[in-house]
């Protein structure tokens, strides 16, 4: 008998774990290692942080996990910045304001 169904541990939320390793290995992606620590921190502390707060004791839903991920994919803002001769170690909170697309409605 498992202890999850003993009641000794709680059920694993395997969309979290699975959303925790994408964002892991996304990181990894990037070759600049600054990034990489950047991406990371912004990754755990921002978005696991907020989804984690909002779940409580539920379990991630398939539309949670997909908010996270088009989020934190790492490739655009990088893109923008480098346009502007910025990167994710010099750009501030300001800098992000001035570089982010605008959205039409």
């Amino acid at each position: 008998m498992s202890w999850v169904a003993t009641g000794t541990l709680p059920p694993r939320d395997e969309r979290l774990i699975a959303l925790e390793k994408w964002i892991t290995a996304t990181v990894h992606a990037r070759s600049a290692l600054a990034e990489r620590r950047i991406l990371h921190g912004y990754a755990v502390w921002h978005h696991l942080r907020r989804l984690r707060r909002r779940l409580g004791e539920e379990h991630a839903t398939p539309l949670q996990d997909l908010n996270v991920r088009p989020r934190h994919r790492g490739e655009q803002l990088p893109r923008r910045l480098a346009g502007a001769g910025l990167t994710l170690g010099t750009c501030t909170q300001t800098d992000d304001r001035h570089h982010q697309p605008t959205h039409r409605r």
